[in-house]
């Protein structure tokens, strides 16, 4: 499959690539008690830099309970702390976001601020970003990095051994949930029949790929 930004790069990175994931859509599946959904889809390409995982331990411990099973037995994604060059970068990004607000709370937005940084190891950009956070998607550095959402995510279900009504309704779950969707796939009808359409399309690429 191409690498030029394309629908066969897009298939490509949901299916085969690298992905960096902020706490958002984890954290919204575990409540809907799909954590091993999650793990398997994206199993030994998943990456959350240590900022992601210790937020995911913290909210376990109080609004989210159904967290911890993203992280125990054994965590859905690979844990990869920064280095202390790379912290600094997270911090300015921080305080570009935030203001003098990142000197008063420091964990607000690592999460998503580590997750760019980790990104930007590979000059390549290989590894996708799957986050929800308007302040990544705008942030200069992000550029080049290709940013995956909710739909994406139940999209790999889909292709990965789930119906696509088990997919759509997994998407449907999270937005009853409270999670805000960047992309805007409708709960209605019509969006159904539009992520029925993206899944038939992406299964007819594979089939296509694999005949080549």
């Amino acid at each position: 499959m191409s690498a030029s930004g394309g629908a066969e790069d897009v298939l490509w990175r949901l299916l085969d690539g690298q992905v960096c994931f902020d706490a958002t859509v984890p954290l919204y599946l575990s409540e809907l008690g799909m954590a091993s959904t999650l793990a398997g889809a994206f199993r030994d390409r998943a990456y959350i830099p240590g900022g992601v995982y210790r937020e995911i331990d913290g909210l376990s411990r109080s609004t989210f309970p159904a967290a911890v099973t993203l992280i125990t037995p054994r965590c859905f994604a690979r844990a990869i702390e920064l280095t202390p060059d790379e912290l600094d970068q997270v911090f300015a990004r921080q305080r570009r976001w935030n203001g003098e607000r990142a000197f008063d709370d420091p964990t607000e937005d690592r999460g998503e601020a580590e997750c760019i940084q980790l990104c930007l190891r590979d000059p390549g950009r290989a590894m996708a970003l799957c986050t929800h956070d308007h302040k990544v998607r705008a942030d200069p550095d992000a550029r080049g990095i290709k940013v995956l959402n909710a739909i994406h995510v139940c999209t790999v279900f889909a292709l990965r051994g789930m119906t696509t009504v088990e997919a759509w309704a997994a998407y449907l779950g999270l937005l009853r949930r409270g999670m805000r969707e960047v992309m805007q796939f409708p709960p209605d009808p019509r969006g159904e029949r539009l992520f029925d359409l993206v899944v038939t399309n992406a299964r007819a690429r594979r089939l296509e790929a694999g005949s080549q």
